[in-house]
């Protein structure tokens, strides 16, 4: 099993996300960040832990829905 596979998002990690893709809708600029040029260094702006700065580097996304649904998919049963 890969690492990616293994990854849970916690309830604290998701809020800080949401925020950041809500940011995101609004910010073409922060989306251009996030979604074409892959600079993730705005996820240490927003407290993303580094397991899931690393984790988001290799999800493959082609939209800011893209990885909302990514991490949405990782989020802990019961959520």
């Amino acid at each position: 099993m890969l690492i990616q596979d293994r990854i849970v998002i916690t309830a604290n990690e998701k809020q800080k996300l949401d925020r950041l893709f809500g940011t995101a809708l609004f910010d073409k600029k922060l989306c251009k960040r996030l979604v074409e040029e892959r600079d993730f260094s705005v996820l240490s702006e927003y407290g993303i832990s580094v397991e899931t700065q690393n984790w988001l580097r290799v999800v493959p996304a082609n939209s800011l829905m893209d990885l909302a649904r990514a991490v949405s998919a990782k989020m802990p049963v019961g959520f």
